[in-house]
């Protein structure tokens, strides 16, 4: 990003003003197109940049589908996901030998590359119906597509921006993997369109899962464009689980003071089915949102190009081109929002005397703009 500026807006008034500028002025698809290579990566299969934007049908679709369809349905998914997670677990730590199992050997793992697995096998089980998500196949065309998307990041990363288009497609693996899970995409999509047509039925149904939804919800009745937004969402699903559940780990073990009271919260709530107003487990969740907030990760949050010139509310003036962006790494360490903003406190989100949540991991602000800006925040 030595290419160019990156002007920083922190506080609250400021960023209230900005967020309700236009992405005609300040663009967050241009940002993100450029911040997380999506051209390279999702090549022809992307949504096309002239159909993005808060006001395109993709982002409505998108929204809807993550904060009303997913939400409501993680009750009735929660049994399904936890069992899913004992399995994969399972795989990735079970003794390779059979004459090891019920020795209680432990056994070595990488740990992100074994929690992608575990998370791309839950992930499957809300994109997909449950047959389909236990395809062998079709989990091995997905976590390929990853791996080939992890391997590109860093190759892109560091190529001049005039070279990026010759290697793009190097780097992507000529989109073989790409191609095989955009190509099934279409093959759920045209089924989910197949059953609409001859159902009754009008609205999104209940229950479901994300591919479903998409294609229930969209005004859009061309298969293949229904399809770029499922595989959207898919890949930005991806890698940000894994990376926070990493970091959890690794906090655990550099902090076990909280394993018991952990433990026992997991307790308590083996079994229980998770609700859609999302409030259990507080002290979980705010080990996990401390977390967040101090682990290594992008510098910046919400970031926006300026299409024009631009002049910010207290008179900056940033030519066209540039970026402006909350400073993420510096906010979550400022020591006038977070007392003692340097130390690890992972319950610091709970109320100790109420044992529930102050603030929730998934609650975007202004103090904690892990998922960006308040506006569009998912």
């Amino acid at each position: 990003m030595t290419d160019r500026w990156i002007v920083f807006v922190s506080s609250r008034e400021q960023l209230q003003k900005l967020q309700h500028e236009s992405d005609s002025v300040l663009s967050s698809e241009d940002a993100l197109h450029e911040l997380a290579f999506t051209d390279s990566i999702l090549g022809r299969h992307q949504v096309p940049p002239e159909h993005k934007g808060p006001q395109s049908e993709a982002f409505r679709v998108t929204v809807g589908v993550t904060k009303n369809n997913l939400r409501s349905n993680v009750s009735a998914m929660s049994g399904a996901f936890q069992k899913r997670i004992t399995e994969a677990v399972a795989l990735e730590i079970a003794p390779r030998d059979v004459h090891e199992q019920g020795r209680g050997e432990w056994r070595e793992v990488r740990l992100m590359p074994a929690l992608l697995r575990i998370f791309t096998r839950v992930n499957l089980l809300a994109f997909f119906d449950e047959d389909q998500a236990n395809r062998r196949e079709v989990y091995n065309d997905v976590i390929s597509f990853f791996w080939s998307c992890a391997r590109a990041f860093p190759v892109l990363e560091l190529t001049p921006d005039f070279l990026i288009p010759l290697v793009k497609n190097m780097a992507m693996g000529w989109g073989v993997t790409r191609r095989k899970i955009y190509d099934f995409l279409v093959y759920v999509t045209n089924q989910v369109l197949a059953n609409r047509k001859s159902s009754e039925f009008k609205k999104p149904q209940a229950n479901g899962h994300i591919t479903q939804w998409i294609a229930e919800m969209t005004r859009l009745r061309d298969t293949a464009a229904i399809a770029k937004i499922s595989l959207g969402l898919l890949f930005a699903s991806a890698f940000q689980v894994p990376v926070i559940a990493q970091f959890c780990i690794y906090n655990i073990c550099k902090h076990p003071q909280y394993l018991e009271r952990l433990r026992l919260e997991a307790s308590k709530y083996r079994g229980v089915a998770f609700g859609s107003l999302n409030q259990e487990m507080p002290y979980l969740d705010s080990f996990v949102k401390e977390t967040a907030r101090l682990s290594p990760g992008p510098i910046v949050s919400a970031p926006r190009k300026t299409m024009t010139s631009y002049t910010t509310p207290n008179g900056h003036h940033i030519p066209a081109g540039n970026w402006v962006a909350i400073p993420q790494a510096s906010l979550m360490r400022d020591e006038n929002i977070w007392p003692r903003a340097s130390h690890f406190e992972g319950f610091r989100f709970v109320n100790e005397e109420k044992g529930t949540s102050e603030s929730r991991f998934t609650h975007p602000s202004y103090e904690f703009p892990f998922w960006g800006a308040i506006q569009h925040a998912w």
